[in-house]
């Protein structure tokens, strides 16, 4: 009965899950439990020819194809793009440590 309204995917379906069966989510290091209270929350995601990244502050979403933001809004001038090219960046080095 109780909702949560923060942006999540699919990686923190098992890091919020686990943790309420009383099991470890430790290994699964990209996820987030979404009922964590200090947890802002984000959502990334991608397809054939784009990205999109949301946050409660922005959302983002990018074409490959048209080389072009499809949206761009944000209300975080500070970080405007940061955090996804960080993830972006840190997922990169991840798949090439494999």
């Amino acid at each position: 009965g109780e909702r949560i309204s923060k942006y999540g995917c699919q990686p923190d379906l098992i890091s919020t899950l686990l943790p309420q069966m009383g099991l470890s989510a430790r290994k699964y290091i990209f996820g987030k439990n979404l009922l964590d209270q200090g947890q802002k929350g984000f959502a990334f995601y991608d397809y054939e020819n784009g990205f999109g990244f949301l946050t409660p502050k922005s959302e983002q979403i990018y074409d490959f194809t048209g080389k072009r933001y499809v949206a761009n809004h944000s209300n975080d001038k500070k970080n405007d793009g940061i955090t996804w090219k960080a993830l972006i960046q840190y997922l990169y080095k991840d798949f090439m440590s494999r």
